[in-house]
C-alpha cells in the first residue's frame, strides 16, 4: 500500500495527499484553526519531509482512531512549537519559553524546540496556570501545617547558635558582637509565600478570563491571557488587589540558596520534601535530618568559609542569590513578579548544606573590623606571633578578627590532624595564597561540627519538653542513635553515589562531634 501512494524511504508529501492517505485526518482544517494566516499562509499544496515511511504510516494510522479533539490540540502544540522557531517580530512573542538557545553567549544561538516547554505559555514558570498548579502541589504535599512546623524549627536553631556564639570562648568579644549583630539581620523564606496557598486569591487572578470551550484555539486563548494579565496589574496599581506578598518564593524550586537582596536563606517546599521532611514525624527525624541541614547552612555563613574568596574566573560561574526578574507582560504573562527562581545547579555542582553566597556579603563585618586597626585592637595573647597581618593581593573582609583567628588555629589541633591535600579541595588561587584560609579550610569543617553540634542540641531540648513515642522498629534504640542515624539519612541522600566517600565523611563529622 505504501508504494502504490509513490512513498519512498524518505520522501517529501503534500498536505494534499496525506490527506488522500489518512481521509479522517483533516490536516488543512487543523492547521487554518490554530495559526493565524498572517504568522503561516498555508496551502495543501505545501510537503513536509518525511523521513521514515514506515513509522510515519502507522502513526497516521493510529492517529485516525485519537478522539478529534485530542488530535486538533496535540498537533495545534506541536507546529506551534516548531514554528517559533522562524518567526520573527511580533509574531514571535507568544512563542517565548518554547525553544531553548543552544549556547546564550553565542551572537547568533541556534534555537532548538523542547518538548517539555510546549505548554510553558499555560503552566511553565510564568503562566497563567502556575498559580493554580503551585496551589495544588502545596494541598496535597506540603501545606501550611508543614510550613508552621519548618518555621519552628528553623527558629529554634537559630536561637541556639546564636547562644552557642556566645560560648567561643577562642573569639574576642568584638568578633561575637560582629556575629551576633549580622545574625540579627538574617530572614528565612520558607515552603511557599503566604497568598500562593490562598484559593480565593487564586481565583481573583483568573476573574478577567471567558469561559474556553473546546474550539477556543491557542492564539484566542493567548490574547484573552495578555488581556487578563492587563486588567490584573491595573486592579494591582489601583489596590483593588493587594498584591505584595514579599515573602514570595518559588514552591517548586528544589534547591535551598542564599537570596541576597532579602539577606534570607530560601527554602522551598520541593527542597524541603525531597529532603525528606513530613510533618508529624519524630524529633529524631526533623532535627537529625533536614535540622541538621538548615543550621549548617547558618554556621557557614558565620565561620570561617564565609571569608572564602573567589577569582574572577569563579564569580563567572558562582550560583549566588536568585536573579531578579525583568518581566515583560506581554511576551511572558506572570502572576508573580515578586517571585524568586533558585538559580539553577549544572551536574548536581551544589553542596547540599553551604547554599551559595554573593561575595559581597561577606563585607558585612568589615564595619566592625578596620584593616589598618586590627593589630592594635586585637592583641594576640602572651606576645603569640600574629600570623596573619599580611597582605594577600586581594583584601579579605573582616567577620573575624585577626585573634581570633589566631585562636581558632590554637584551639582546633585535635581537628587537624590528617590535613587533606589541597588539590582535592578545589580551592581557588587566592584561598591558597591566604595562610588562614588555607589552615582552616583544609582540616576543619567548622559548618558541618557546629552545625551538627547546635541541632543536636535542640533535639534534646525537645525531648526534655515533649515525650515522644519512637517510631515502630526503632524502638531498641536510644536518643542519640537515632538522631545520628537520621543524620545519616539525610548526609546520604544528598551525596553522589560514592558510598566510599560518604561513609568516611559521616565518621569524621561523628568523631569531631565526641572528641572536642
Amino acid at each position: 500500500l505504501l508504494y502504490e501512494y509513490g512513498f519512498q524511504k524518505t520522501s517529501f508529501l503534500t498536505f494534499e495527499k496525506l490527506e488522500s492517505i489518512f481521509p479522517r485526518l483533516s490536516f488543512s482544517d487543523i492547521l487554518r484553526k490554530d495559526i493565524p494566516e498572517e504568522v503561516w499562509n498555508f496551502s495543501v499544496q505545501q510537503a513536509i519531509l518525511v523521513k521514515d515511511v514506515e513509522s510515519f504510516y502507522s502513526l497516521g494510522a493510529y492517529l485516525t482512531q485519537v478522539d478529534a479533539r485530542v488530535l486538533e490540540d496535540l498537533f495545534g502544540w506541536i507546529i506551534i512549537r516548531d514554528l517559533a522557531q522562524f518567526t520573527n517580530g511580533d509574531g514571535q512573542k507568544m512563542f517565548l519559553d518554547m525553544f531553548k538557545q543552544d549556547d546564550e553567549e553565542n551572537e547568533n544561538p541556534v534555537s532548538t524546540p523542547r518538548e517539555e516547554l510546549c505548554f510553558n505559555i499555560l503552566a511553565g514558570e510564568r503562566g497563567i496556570m502556575r498559580p493554580a498548579v503551585e496551589n495544588i502541589f502545596l494541598r496535597k504535599y506540603f501545606n501550611q501545617e508543614a510550613k508552621t512546623e519548618v518555621t519552628q524549627i528553623t527558629a529554634s536553631l537559630h536561637l541556639e547558635f546564636e547562644q552557642t556564639l556566645k560560648q567561643f570562648f577562642w573569639m574576642d568579644e568584638g568578633t561575637i558582637t560582629a556575629a551576633i549583630e549580622k545574625l540579627k539581620h538574617l530572614k528565612y523564606k520558607i515552603a511557599f509565600g503566604n497568598k500562593t496557598i490562598d484559593e480565593a486569591y487564586i481565583e481573583s487572578l483568573y476573574r478577567h478570563l471567558p469561559t474556553f470551550t473546546e474550539r477556543t484555539t491557542f492564539p484566542t486563548m493567548f490574547q484573552h491571557i495578555i488581556r487578563n494579565n492587563f486588567l490584573t496589574d491595573l486592579e494591582q496599581l489601583s489596590d483593588l488587589i493587594v498584591k505584595n506578598d514579599a515573602t514570595y518564593i518559588d514552591p517548586f524550586g528544589d534547591q535551598m540558596f542564599y537570596d541576597a537582596t532579602e539577606t534570607a536563606l530560601v527554602l522551598p517546599a520541593a527542597y524541603l520534601y525531597r529532603m525528606g521532611f513530613r510533618s508529624g514525624l519524630p524529633p529524631e527525624s526533623n532535627f537529625g535530618g533536614l535540622g541538621m541541614i538548615i543550621s549548617t547552612a547558618i554556621v557557614s555563613q558565620f565561620g570561617h568559609e564565609a571569608l572564602r574568596l573567589f577569582d574572577d574566573k569563579d564569580e563567572e560561574w558562582e550560583h549566588t542569590s536568585s536573579p531578579v526578574e525583568t518581566q515583560d507582560r506581554f511576551t511572558t504573562p506572570s502572576l508573580n513578579p515578586n517571585k524568586d527562581y533558585a538559580p539553577s545547579y549544572e551536574d548536581g555542582d551544589l553542596d547540599y548544606k553551604r547554599p551559595k553566597i554573593k561575595q559581597n556579603e561577606y563585607d558585612y563585618g568589615s564595619t566592625y573590623y578596620d584593616q589598618n586597626e586590627l593589630p592594635d585592637q586585637y592583641p594576640t595573647e602572651d606576645g603569640q606571633k600574629d600570623k596573619f597581618n599580611s597582605q594577600s593581593k586581594r583584601e579579605i573582609p573582616k567577620l573575624w578578627s585577626n585573634y581570633t583567628r589566631t585562636h581558632f588555629l590554637t584551639n582546633s589541633k585535635c581537628l587537624q590532624n590528617g590535613i587533606l591535600d589541597p588539590n582535592d579541595l578545589g580551592l581557588s588561587e587566592s584561598d591558597l595564597e591566604d595562610e588562614f584560609i588555607f589552615e582552616a579550610w583544609c582540616p576543619v569543617h567548622f559548618p558541618d561540627y557546629v552545625g551538627l553540634r547546635v541541632a543536636y542540641n535542640v533535639y534534646m531540648a525537645t525531648l526534655r519538653r515533649n515525650v515522644e513515642k519512637k517510631l515502630l522498629g526503632l524502638s531498641d534504640f536510644c536518643e542519640n542513635q537515632l538522631f545520628f542515624i537520621s543524620y545519616a539519612l539525610a548526609f546520604c541522600e544528598s551525596m553522589d553515589d560514592v558510598v566510599n566517600y560518604d561513609k568516611d565523611k559521616i565518621n569524621e563529622n561523628l568523631a569531631m562531634f565526641y572528641n572536642v
